[in-house]
């Protein structure tokens, strides 16, 4: 008697039951899932979603998505030159449609975008030559009083590995890196070391701080 009262009770909790005239069942749908159940659906959907986006993030970008980089803003580029430098494809054309991108739009780039999109470049090997000298010596000398400490560590970095050096954009720098030393971290003080000496720039004040 007890089972058959609980049972009656689940039926009464999850299921709706429609009934003939004679009281018998016509059809049951169900109304709502069980706790249990209703758990394991959503931890099951979880999963999945969670295997989904890793296996996207190893993929190289898609076709659809490239072709919207003539249009790219700031933010969604800067993430373009992460994700083909990080999963490709490896494929000239499409760097020379980011970069081109990224000339009209240089004006206004952030530090942190700037320094994000460089490093990727540098990691991906790219040497727009005409891309980097217009913007060492046009864009990067503002960017070196406004940059947080990391950032600028990071364009200087990045512009010595692509070739893309500027006397006056390394003599700013320096003014800050100086005056930053003592806050810098032994990765960022190893970043910049190495992209004065790569760039043949020597200067006493920052080698005195």
């Amino acid at each position: 008697m007890a089972m058959q009262q609980l049972g009656g009770r689940l039926r009464h909790c999850c299921w709706g039951v429609s009934t003939s005239p004679t009281g018998a069942a016509a059809g049951a749908t169900c109304t709502r899932w069980p706790p249990l159940l209703r758990a394991a659906s959503s931890s099951s959907s979880s999963s999945s979603s969670s295997s989904w986006v890793a296996e996207a993030g190893t993929q190289p970008v898609s076709q659809d998505t490239l072709a919207g980089i003539p249009w790219a803003g700031r933010s969604t580029l800067t993430g373009l030159f992460q994700r083909v430098a990080t999963n490709g494809p490896r494929d000239p054309s499409v760097w020379r449609k980011l970069v081109a991108r990224a000339d009209v739009i240089a004006h206004s780039l952030t530090s942190k975008q700037a320094s994000l999109m460089l490093s990727a470049m540098a990691r991906a090997q790219q040497r727009d030559k005409g891309f980097l000298r217009r913007f060492s010596v046009k864009f990067a000398p503002s960017l070196m009083q406004s940059a947080e400490l990391l950032d600028l560590c990071g364009i200087v970095s990045s512009l010595s590995q692509l070739d893309a050096y500027s006397e006056e954009t390394f003599d700013l720098a320096v003014e800050r890196l100086a005056k930053a030393a003592p806050q810098m971290d032994l990765r960022q003080l190893s970043l910049v070391a190495n992209a004065y000496v790569r760039a043949s720039h020597a200067d006493t004040e920052l080698l005195q701080s």
